[in-house]
């Protein structure tokens, strides 16, 4: 099975500057869905960009279905989707349109494929109507709808995901959720999330901290709000999985996301990691990397 890895990987600038990602290993999986928390400046824009191959690693290995991005092999940029979290930094069309077909036509892609595809991303994604629209006209919620389009139709293995509902109000992020859900099923996709909103953290089947550049918990997202260190994370314990799952006590947190939006996730489903109070038996192990 396709994965996207990471080996022992770290990330600086240059020689005389601290590293930003220091020995990061983990795996991500085709049909995964995984959240990715931390402060501002524990290095997930870093790991981002490392895995879509924009960034080459400092020292260790990324590979994307056993491809080394060293290699600068032009089927990563196809294989991995990124999303960034303001969808007009990747919107590069006119219309919906020509932005749907920017991504397959640097690629050469076959025309006659592109124009089969154009239309049928674009009616998957409700923009089916707008294709002629010029994309100033578009919601913003519709925005990153058609942002999605771009990486969608590239027909990737993996999608990175950087805050992708934190500028959508509740519907718009609800849909964005029902389209990806939908698509993930379709397709298998492994999703990695940057710091999820509470209301999205749910959905999530397994959590990864990054906290001053390195892994510092990779397990069960249900197991993260218990682990007594996510206020030295800066990662908030919402309400909802407070009142759902009884946990008491108030963490230490700053914001850690900034413009006022929280670094901080919700309710989940995966259980308590094993060994620790409250786990029932057999629960999954959540590992805590040091």
């Amino acid at each position: 099975m396709a994965s996207l890895t990471f080996d022992r990987v770290t990330f600086s600038y240059g020689p005389q500057t601290s590293p930003i990602l220091g020995e990061v290993s983990f795996c991500l999986r085709k049909g995964e869905l995984v959240g990715l928390f931390g402060r501002n400046g524990s290095g997930k824009s870093t790991l981002t960009h490392l895995a879509a191959g924009l960034l080459l690693p400092t020292t260790g290995r990324v590979e994307v279905a056993g491809i080394d991005t060293t290699a600068r092999d032009p089927e990563i940029q196809r294989r991995v989707g990124l999303l960034f979290q303001d969808a007009d930094r990747q919107i590069v069309g006119v219309t919906v349109e020509e932005d749907l077909a920017f991504g397959p036509e640097n690629l050469g892609m076959e025309p006659g494929e592109m124009r089969a595809r154009v239309p049928e991303v674009a009616g998957r994604l409700g923009l089916g109507e707008y294709l002629r629209r010029p994309v100033v006209e578009l919601s913003g919620g519709m925005r990153q709808k058609l942002a999605l389009g771009g990486v969608l139709i590239m027909d990737p293995d993996f999608l990175i995901l950087d805050e992708p509902t934190s500028q959508l109000d509740p519907w718009a992020r609800r849909d964005f959720w029902e389209i990806l859900m939908e698509m993930r099923a379709e397709r298998d996709l492994g999703i990695l999330v940057v710091s999820p909103q509470a209301a999205d953290a749910e959905r999530l089947e397994r959590a990864m901290v990054l906290h001053g550049g390195r892994l510092v918990y990779d397990g069960g997202e249900g197991g993260l709000w218990r682990h007594p260190a996510i206020g030295e994370w800066g990662i908030r314990l919402p309400e909802s999985v407070r009142w759902r799952t009884g946990i008491g006590g108030q963490s230490r947190a700053d914001d850690g996301s900034g413009g006022g939006r929280r670094e901080d996730g919700g309710p989940g489903t995966a259980g308590l990691p094993a060994g620790w109070p409250g786990a029932p038996p057999g629960a999954p192990p959540g590992r805590v990397v040091g």
